[in-house]
């Protein structure tokens, strides 16, 4: 059986339909983002490098993801190294060795969370296509 509105409600219905979808659609990106963070943190956990002695692996396994909210933005997340922070950029990057004598070598680094990111930006674009319909 169809139902006639008038102009009035079927505005009201198209709005109401559209604030429906936008919060189905927010709370999906929601749940992406987390999983892509976790992707993420995972990534680097396994491909960080693991040093040797009585604290080995403890860069790698420092890793976490925290949840950030933004009063604007809404909520997203950060992966991040919970006690070695000062040193995660000199492994990611190429950087000089030095001592007190002059410089003496030079560490290529790694770009492991470079390649993570591009991961999970390339995994996060293909689910959200596959979870909202596209191609």
């Amino acid at each position: 059986m169809t139902r006639t509105v008038g102009v009035i409600d079927f505005q009201k219905e198209a709005w109401k339909l559209v604030r429906e979808y936008g919060d189905e659609v927010r709370a999906e990106l929601h749940d992406l983002t987390k999983e892509s963070a976790d992707i993420a943190c995972k990534y680097i956990r396994a491909n960080s490098k693991k040093s040797k002695g009585k604290k080995g692996g403890a860069y790698a396994k420092d890793w976490a993801v925290k949840e950030v909210h933004a009063r604007l933005l809404g909520t997203s997340y950060v992966v991040y190294n919970r006690k070695h922070y000062r040193v995660a950029h000199l492994l990611e990057r190429n950087h000089t060795i030095a001592n007190r004598y002059g410089s003496y070598g030079e560490y290529t680094g790694d770009h492991v969370i470079a390649d993570a990111e591009t991961l999970c930006i390339g995994w996060l674009e293909s689910e959200i296509s596959k979870r909202m319909g596209g191609s």
